[in-house]
């Protein structure tokens, strides 16, 4: 049997997995290809405002977001947000592939109120019961299942990070598919664990008269020791196709990551700090103020103290101190310091330190915060 842990291959033209944490890095935001009639001016246009369509929905996350007045008057507009775009000709047939300016992408949700989803998303190990060739199976990662294909393109169109088990023998030993339909949390919780996941989730999906029916639960990917209670997320429904059923419960997971992850500008602009140790190169100070400043949650962020091979930053939110701990958690480079700071002054017995540069005299942080987040020692790849 495999004793290792399994390590997530996640769709790699659109995620970059690591090897440090299971959340991963969303790549292609501000892109979306769809289907188009021809290439004529008109469709041209219908296929550009489908395509903003998927790419606000891939960056704020919340379907209700096409309904705000703002979007709509940018959706009208749609040639304006455009950088490039070109057609592709398919086995499905002639497709439009667009890419958007990603600042302008994020100004139009901040300004319309809306939510912003960072590129660190949490990974999801999904147990699916499904009917293959009249059987009742669970659906594997290297199925070549309409289900698996459809799940594929609904992960890259919503942004949401998916991964489906092997069903190897390791798998077949410790479930059946009887644990999956009856949503039996502890059994595949159990199974879950030689994956990197963050969550898992459970769900059937079957042909129902002339619809598909389908059922999804979700559940933090925890200790197996502990008993499992009510999910996170249930829903259940009927769709008219079973790629409209995928596409429901994949816009349900994603209702429920935004909901957790996605954060929206309060408009208060807290303030934070985040200390590091272990810090010897500059190569470290750089990415991390790269790192925060990237951070859907965060405003603006700077080095504000530096002291031996401690580092703290000085964090303008624009949601709460909880919103940027959870995506804190999310990130693979960050781990929890275990030991205290080290008190050397003046970086005395660390020549590196000398390259490291003093914190900037004109960041305009109040130091009226709340003790500093952390400490976390940064990894760099």
């Amino acid at each position: 049997m495999l004793n290792s842990f399994i390590k997530p291959v996640v769709f790699l033209s659109l995620f970059c997995a690591t090897t440090l944490a299971q959340a991963v890095e969303v790549k292609r935001l501000d892109e979306a290809t769809v289907a188009v009639e021809s290439r004529t001016s008109a469709e041209k246009s219908k296929g550009l405002k489908k395509a903003l369509e998927d790419v606000i929905l891939k960056n704020s996350g919340s379907r209700s977001a096409l309904e705000s007045p703002e979007i709509q008057a940018k959706l009208a507009n749609a040639d304006a947000m455009v950088s490039q775009f070109g057609y592709l000709d398919t086995e499905e047939g002639l497709k439009l592939k667009a890419n958007f300016d990603h600042r302008k992408i994020i100004s139009m949700l901040r300004e319309a109120g809306l939510p912003v989803w960072g590129k660190q998303r949490p990974l999801t190990l999904f147990w699916l019961s499904t009917d293959i060739n009249n059987e009742r199976v669970i659906l594997s990662d290297d199925s070549s299942a309409e289900e698996r294909k459809a799940f594929a393109n609904a992960s890259m169109e919503r942004g949401v990070p998916l991964m489906f088990p092997l069903m190897d023998l390791d798998d077949l030993m410790r479930i059946n598919v009887n644990d999956v339909r009856g949503l039996f949390a502890d059994t595949v919780a159990t199974a879950s664990g030689r994956y990197q996941a963050d969550f898992f989730a459970m769900g059937t999906l079957e042909a129902s008269g002339s619809e598909f029916s389908y059922q999804l639960v979700l559940y933090p990917k925890t200790d197996v020791s502990q008993s499992f209670g009510q999910p996170l997320l249930s829903r259940q429904g009927r769709a008219a196709s079973k790629d409209e059923a995928v596409a429901e419960m994949m816009l349900s997971l994603s209702d429920y990551f935004v909901s957790r992850y996605a954060i929206a500008d309060s408009g208060d602009g807290l303030l934070s700090k985040v200390r590091f140790t272990g810090i010897n190169q500059m190569k470290q100070l750089v990415e991390i103020e790269a790192f925060l400043n990237q951070l859907s949650a965060v405003r603006e962020a700077s080095l504000s103290t530096l002291q031996g091979d401690s580092a703290t930053f000085s964090v303008q939110l624009f949601g709460s101190e909880e919103d940027l701990k959870n995506l804190l958690r999310l990130e693979p480079r960050l781990s929890s310091a275990e030991t205290g700071f080290q008190d050397v002054a003046g970086g005395q017995g660390n020549d590196d330190m000398n390259t490291l540069p003093q914190p900037s005299k004109t960041t305009e942080f109040s130091d009226n915060v709340n003790q500093p987040i952390g400490p976390y020692q940064w990894h760099s790849r």
